[in-house]
């Protein structure tokens, strides 16, 4: 069975269900100061954060003011109620969006909000299953509603990601059977640009191994082990 062969087993700790990357768990920034660790820049950053709401609470339907403060909450390494501040402010910032360049980021950084809390309520078992669902199954409608409008290595990075989640939900809820062959579909051409993430490419070889085990397909098994062995290899 290819599900429990040492291929398979090379490539799972970098598998991007287990590290998400950028776009669907955000990094907290780098400040500008030489010591961004010390207590100073903290209390840059709260009074930052302070001062942001304070502005928005005199221009409420500011645009940039909104995207300031999700910024600044997500760049407090994801406290919960900062986290669940910024999503709101996004959400808020996707409704009122004037153009498309203004929609595209607020809607990229509802997506990377949305699953970052995804991924930090998924073990809390005082959160309810379906509202942690509810936010995985958001990110996926917002990078997909990105995707449409992306191009070249964007395009790719986006399939990637969004691939990842599905496979993530299909972990889930394994009735979704159609998820699976769209994460396929998104991680083929994403695995195979000229310098792929490689764990982009190990989510592909596990789905592939996935789809074998339910048709036995033997493309879909001499594919899984292709991309598994890329994995292993780039590994050594």
């Amino acid at each position: 069975d290819i599900g429990v062969t040492g291929v398979q087993t090379c490539a799972l700790p970098i598998c991007r269900r287990d590290r998400p990357s950028r776009r669907v768990r955000p990094e907290r920034k780098m400040s500008e100061s030489p010591d961004t660790e010390s207590l100073d820049a903290e209390a840059a950053a709260v009074q930052n954060i302070a001062e942001l709401r304070g502005s928005l609470r005199a221009q409420p339907d500011d645009f940039g003011t909104r995207i300031d403060l999700a910024a600044a909450l997500l760049d407090q390494d994801g406290a919960a109620d900062g986290l669940d501040e910024a999503v709101g402010l996004l959400r808020a910032a996707v409704a009122s969006a004037i153009d498309v360049p203004q929609w595209s980021v607020a809607l990229d950084m509802l997506a990377a909000a949305l699953a970052w809390r995804f991924w930090q309520r998924i073990d809390d078992e005082a959160v309810p299953l379906a509202g942690v669902i509810a936010d995985l199954d958001a990110a996926i409608e917002a990078l997909g509603s990105l995707l449409g409008l992306a191009s070249g290595d964007e395009h790719r990075e986006i399939a990637g990601e969004l691939g990842g989640l599905l496979l993530t939900r299909l972990d889930l809820e394994p009735d979704r059977g159609d998820d699976l062959d769209s994460a396929i579909r998104l991680l083929e051409p994403a695995a195979a640009a000229e310098h792929p993430d490689l764990a982009t490419v190990a989510a592909l070889g596990d789905a592939l191994a996935a789809r074998y085990d339910r048709g036995d397909a033997e493309s879909d098994r001499d594919a899984a082990i292709t991309s598994l062995r890329r994995v292993c290899d780039a590994a050594d």
